[in-house]
Formats: C-alpha cells, sequence, structure tokens
C-alpha cells in the first residue's frame, strides 16, 4: 500500500482511537448460546511506536483460539488501496488554499516543506483528514506503527482468516459528518501546537498501557481534543452497525474482533450492545508480568 494511503488509514484510526472508551479492561471474552464457540474483542491503539506495541501471552492465545481475526477494514485486502485512493480527494472546486486563511496555508506550507520535505502542492487536493495521518509520526516522534500491523502477521504464522467489519466507504462516510474546512482546521491546530498534542498523546499513552479506561475518558475530557460534537457517526452509528455483523460472524467462527478502544465502551459502545444482545462480557487480565 502506498505511503500516503497508508498515512490516511492511520489517521482515521488515530482520530477513532482518540474518542475512547469508558470500559476499564482491553481484552474481554464474549459468548452467547447460539454462538459455535467463544470469541473476543480487543480494544486497540492504532498508532504507537514500534517498541511499544505490546502482545501479551493472553492477547496471542486468544488470537491462536480464534478461527479469524476481524478488523474494522480488512488491511490485508490488496484492493483497500484503490477503494482509499477514491476517497482521498476533495471535489475540485476544494483546496487547501481556499480552506484556509493565507496566513494559515503559508504555516502549513512551511510546516509540511521544511519538517516532512513535502511539497504543499502534492497534497493540496488531499483532504485534510489524510494529512493528519502524517503528522502522527512527527507527534510521537517514531514510526507509527499499529496493533492491527502485528495482529494481521501473527494471523498470519498462525494460519487465520482476516476479515473486515466495514468497507473504506463505510468507514469514510462516516467522516463526512466533519466539514472540510473543519478537518483543515484539525490539521493546523496540530502543527502550531504540537508540543500541547504530543503532550496529550503520551498521557493517553500511559493510561491506555495501564487499561485504566475511566481514566482515559476523564482525560479526553480535559483535553483539547474536541471529538464529542461527532460521535454519532464515528462511534454509535458503526458499532449498531457492527453488531448485527458480529452476530452473524460468531454464529459461524470463533472471532477475535480487534478495534479501537474507543469503540467498546460507554452506553453505546460494543461491551454494553452485545450484552443487550444476550452476551456474556468476560474480562481477561492482561497483567503488567504477562507483558513482554
Amino acid at each position: 500500500m502506498r505511503p500516503m494511503l497508508r498515512s490516511g488509514i492511520l489517521s482515521i484510526m488515530f482520530i477513532l482511537y482518540l474518542s475512547s472508551t469508558a470500559q476499564s479492561q482491553l481484552l474481554w471474552k464474549i459468548e452467547h448460546p447460539e454462538w459455535n464457540g467463544a470469541s473476543w474483542i480487543f480494544g486497540t491503539m492504532h498508532a504507537r511506536c514500534a517498541e511499544n506495541i505490546e502482545i501479551t501471552p493472553a492477547l496471542s492465545a486468544v488470537l491462536e483460539a480464534a478461527d479469524v481475526l476481524a478488523l474494522e477494514l480488512d488491511l490485508a485486502d490488496p484492493t483497500l488501496a484503490l477503494s482509499m485512493a477514491k476517497h482521498a480527494f476533495m471535489p475540485k472546486d476544494s483546496t487547501l488554499n481556499k480552506l484556509l486563511t493565507p496566513g494559515a496555508y503559508d504555516t502549513l506550507t512551511t510546516f509540511l516543506r521544511d519538517s516532512l520535505n513535502l511539497q504543499v502542492t502534492m497534497v493540496s487536493g488531499m483532504k485534510p483528514l489524510f494529512l493528519i495521518g502524517l503528522l502522527i509520526g512527527k507527534i510521537l516522534e517514531c514510526t507509527p506503527v499499529a496493533y492491527e500491523d502485528r495482529l494481521m502477521s501473527m494471523a498470519t504464522t498462525f494460519e487465520k482468516r482476516i476479515i473486515g467489519l466495514e468497507t473504506a466507504e463505510e468507514q469514510l462516510a462516516a467522516f463526512a459528518s466533519i466539514s472540510l474546512r473543519e478537518q483543515a482546521g484539525a490539521v493546523l491546530e496540530m502543527i502550531l501546537n504540537i508540543e500541547e498534542t504530543r503532550e496529550e498523546f503520551r498521557k493517553l499513552e500511559e493510561v491506555y498501557v495501564s487499561e485504566d479506561i475511566e481514566a482515559l475518558v476523564d482525560l479526553l475530557r480535559q483535553s483539547g481534543i474536541e471529538y464529542g460534537r461527532f460521535e454519532g457517526p464515528l462511534l454509535k452509528d458503526r458499532n449498531h452497525r457492527w453488531i448485527k455483523r458480529i452476530f452473524d460472524i460468531s454464529t459461524k467462527d470463533s472471532v477475535l474482533y480487534a478495534v479501537g478502544a474507543g469503540h467498546l465502551g460507554g452506553s453505546d459502545g460494543l461491551l454494553v450492545l452485545l450484552r443487550q444482545r444476550g452476551c456474556t462480557t468476560t474480562p481477561i487480565n492482561q497483567t503488567v508480568e504477562e507483558r513482554h
């Protein structure tokens, strides 16, 4: 997959992770009388430095026991890059210099050139959302890696089937609720306040590792990240759509669902929706002693 499109996928996942969850565990066993055995669900963090990606023995054992690995998107699908490319660009009458003030556009141009060695003309027609993916590496100060990458590699080794809970078109449609101007503003804010963004992400990462999800929610409420008004299309609507698919898939196969941690908690989170459908949910402890 081309690096720029890959960064676009990471940018979307990054935002969804930041929306977070309201439970205090990341790995859960889920069971239903009509299912073919147990399935599991794991809340991922979509962008971390490679040395910080930890696959615990518990998570590895769950993946080995499952028949299928289900991600938000089937990142192993060779047609995914083409699907993303179809949605990566703005209408021809929209460009970054039209979405930003002249001063803001100059700031973006300078940052892209000096920090990313990238000419703004190369991305002037790209939806600003995709540019966020280019900034993640600068925020983390490393090349970002997703849990999904590691899980896919392991699933291949274990000869597990990999599927997606939604298509690229469905995922990107959720972001239609965020106007192009708002997307451009978010990019500019990250550039102007990159140290503050970096510090917020460090705090989020610390809480994610501790699996204290309630603390993560509190931290997000105090931060400058404002995704709450987009919670409906980004999280709730997608969760409700996924529940039927989860039931259909787990009726036939034992599955490890690995989705952004933001999809697990809250009154419209996957865990609550699963319980409402008659599932038993059991947290699987991943202790510090177990971690690699």
